[in-house]
């Protein structure tokens, strides 16, 4: 769609309430392999399911709200805009017209939203906006460039620290939080582990030079070859 140079996609509530699931999406955004966009109004729809699931998290989400923001820089989908785009839209639930509208607003090519029924095809694909599952969509990432998705799910790790993930830990987080299909298990495994040979200069930081390194071939390692075929 027109509007932005890269794909761009509108993240519903749903996706961005899970911690690990957000935080993947984030990180893939970051890359450039996508434009993510949301509203506000999304923003407060998450915030308050979270308080309202862990009371003991009352006025402790506008960090990780701003940490978004700031990685996003050009998140917002303007209020006035998506609320003229939202004008005669019918959904199934009226409370979900916002996003629908949103999208448009955004020049979105696709909502990632885990309600994919909320949003039937007979109303989003004439409007030429796709509705697709988180999982789906992150394993799409991986597909269109599994260097830069190897790159942001180290960096990813890395910054779990308290407490630290090990590759095992932080592949059955990405299980648990619906963000790592079954047949891409063994690679979050292999590819956020510091031990594998041709993931260790990710693991040590030098990004660069194995970008260079594997750029230079015609196929993948042989471990990540496995893994995502």
């Amino acid at each position: 769609m027109a509007g932005h140079a890269r794909y761009t996609a509108l993240l519903d509530a749903c996706v961005l309430y899970p911690l690990a699931m957000a935080d993947a999406l984030m990180s893939l955004a970051t890359t450039g392999l996508f434009a993510a966009k949301w509203t506000t109004r999304i923003e407060a729809e998450w915030i308050r399911s979270l308080e309202e699931n862990r009371p003991d998290l009352q006025g402790r989400l506008l960090y990780r709200r701003d940490q978004m923001r700031d990685a996003v820089p050009d998140w917002e989908v303007d209020e006035r805009a998506w609320t003229v785009c939202a004008r005669g839209l019918v959904l199934p639930d009226p409370d979900d017209v916002h996003v629908l509208g949103a999208a448009l607003a955004g020049h979105a090519d696709c909502i990632v939203t885990a309600n994919l029924k909320d949003f039937p095809a007979d109303v989003v694909v004439p409007l030429g906006i796709e509705v697709i599952h988180p999982d789906q969509f992150i394993v799409a990432q991986w597909d269109l460039d599994q260097l830069v998705a190897v790159a942001a799910f180290k960096r990813m790790r890395a910054r779990w620290k308290k407490p630290e993930a090990s590759a095992e830990d932080f592949a059955a987080a990405m299980e648990r939080g619906g963000d790592c299909p079954p047949r891409h298990n063994a690679c979050v495994r292999l590819l956020s582990s510091s031990s594998c040979g041709p993931c260790s200069s990710v693991a040590d930081g030098r990004v660069d030079d194995y970008f260079a390194e594997w750029r230079t071939r015609e196929s993948c390692p042989a471990g990540v070859t496995r893994c995502v075929g």
